[in-house]
């Protein structure tokens, strides 16, 4: 049996700690990262109560450096300033369930690409959060690493015009009808953040 990890992670206000759950979810190995997510949600995280501890951060991530899947045209700037104000009165960007908006996955070669919560981590970022530690997120990870082809499912049916094709050459705009598929011009958020002019 094949295993993933959720871990959910929710900043604290002592800026050293962090409180952690990480979930191991069995899997045939047929499932997309999306089947993932969606069970976690709906059979463990809407169901049980999560045990959440205190953890010292370690390793932390630099935001701007976390992969886009969408350059500046799949964003829509006002979103962005909505979440901004939110953020700005104290309060934090999850789902109605509580889960979570901003979602990575960490690739093979050891990167995080944002595959949900494009909008929530550029108002994160407008807001001065500068660290992965600072935003609540949820990531998804197995022991090697997401390959390129389990990444190619967020590019939606364009995944397999990027068959035997660099998936990081691309992004999404799905601010256009069935998602556009475009080339690269920002390699990672903090681009894209810089381009937004936020």
């Amino acid at each position: 049996m094949e295993y993933k990890i959720i871990k959910l992670s929710f900043p604290l206000k002592q800026k050293s700690l962090v409180e952690i759950s990480v979930t191991k979810i069995p899997c045939s190995g047929r499932e997309t990262i999306y089947d993932i997510v969606d069970f976690f949600r709906d059979e463990i995280f809407l169901k049980y109560k999560i045990k959440e501890i205190k953890r010292e951060i370690k390793n932390d991530v630099l935001l701007r450096e976390i992969i886009n899947l969408h350059d500046e045209e799949g964003i829509d700037a006002s979103k962005v300033k909505k979440m901004f104000r939110q953020i700005k009165k104290g309060e934090e960007i999850l789902f109605n369930c509580g889960l979570p908006n901003i979602k990575l996955v960490r690739t093979k070669d050891n990167e995080f690409v944002l595959f949900d919560g494009h909008h929530s981590l550029l108002a994160y970022m407008k807001a001065g959060r500068k660290y992965l530690s600072e935003v609540p997120c949820l990531i998804l990870e197995t022991n090697k690493g997401f390959s390129d082809n389990e990444i190619m499912i967020f590019f939606g049916k364009h995944g397999i015009e990027l068959k035997n094709k660099d998936w990081e050459d691309y992004v999404i705009n799905w601010r256009v009808k069935e998602g556009e598929l475009c080339k690269r011009k920002r390699k990672n958020i903090g681009e894209v953040f810089d381009s937004l002019g936020f």
